[in-house]
């Protein structure tokens, strides 16, 4: 581990092997006998102190905000529940979901 850790950085992907467990406050945990590096980040994720500052970042870059801010993890993931909801719904009844090109121009 202690040969791995030097290499690690915030935003790399690692894979550990090992025993799972629980730490002394209960937090479900795996006690590493073996970590690798499996993908180095190529470009440094804002940390979770700081965060995206910049709204226009936040909105181009979704998948940043959604590594980086709970809250906005926490929006989508609500979002995807209730949409899914309405499709069930809907699907139970009957009903046909079709896809309309809006923005594409029509032949």
């Amino acid at each position: 581990f202690v040969g791995v850790h030097d290499r690690i950085q915030r935003g790399d992907i690692v894979g550990a092997r090992g025993a799972v467990g629980k730490t002394r406050s209960g937090e479900l945990s795996i006690f590493p006998a073996e970590v690798r590096l499996l993908a180095p980040c190529l470009h440094m994720v804002p940390s979770g102190w700081t965060g995206l500052r910049d709204q226009e970042t936040r909105y181009r870059k979704r998948y940043l905000d959604l590594i980086v801010n709970d809250r906005a993890r926490a929006v989508f993931a609500t979002r995807s529940r209730i949409v899914g909801f309405i499709r069930e719904y809907l699907a139970a009844r009957r009903f046909l979901e079709v896809e309309t090109p809006m923005m594409s121009p029509i032949p």
